[in-house]
């Protein structure tokens, strides 16, 4: 998440190495989600895809009632990143679904889904849906305000400042996205990081 993916890496090696070690499937599958999202992030999209698809096939095949809406997250993402848009609306309706269940979700990842969502939209449709991905920026950054989640606050405003520098609104980019910033008291390297990864993904 800070953008630190080389240590990521290494850890998730450890975490695959003790599971196999003490042959525990769960936390052998758990590594491949991890494995999946870094992947996402270094913007490996087919080899992300397959890693999570087949971890989500391995909960499948044992029974597990897992739905992992934050790995389902990074799945849409992959298929975005591959052009797969529809089978990305498919995994981001369901990670929002998962996330909002009582008893195994995990709706403080709510706000990241969100926002998630929004660049789905904006890649399917980039002028007609941006109504509806700013409405989804809207009530991922209402969510992180309510939670006091300042880190999703701020990719949040990375992804609207994004969107507004794609339409040549640079001045309102920096006032959404300097407010934010501002805001933080500690942790500026991981912020720092997350800025110039964002920023550096419009440019591609």
């Amino acid at each position: 998440m800070r953008g630190d993916l080389e240590e990521a890496d290494r850890a998730i090696a450890q975490l695959m190495e003790a599971a196999t070690r003490a042959n525990t499937l769960f936390w052998k599958t758990y590594a491949r989600f991890l494995k999946g999202k870094l992947l996402v992030e270094r913007r490996e999209f087919a080899a992300a895809a397959a890693t999570l698809e087949d971890a989500f096939d391995t909960c499948r095949r044992t029974g597990w009632n897992a739905s992992f809406p934050e790995f389902k997250g990074a799945l849409a993402l992959a298929f975005a990143g591959l052009n797969r848009l529809d089978e990305a609306c498919v995994a981001m309706e369901d990670a929002i679904a998962g996330a909002g269940q009582r008893e195994d979700g995990q709706e403080w990842y709510m706000p990241e889904l969100l926002r998630i969502k929004g660049e789905v939209l904006l890649q399917q449709d980039a002028e007609r849906n941006v109504p509806q991905a700013e409405d989804c920026y809207d009530q991922a950054a209402q969510m992180a305000r309510q939670q006091r989640a300042l880190f999703w606050e701020l990719r949040v405003a990375l992804s609207l400042a994004r969107l507004r520098m794609t339409q040549r609104r640079c001045v309102e980019a920096r006032r959404v996205l300097q407010p934010v910033y501002n805001r933080f008291t500690e942790g500026f390297e991981a912020a720092f990081r997350s800025i110039t990864a964002r920023l550096a993904a419009t440019s591609r």
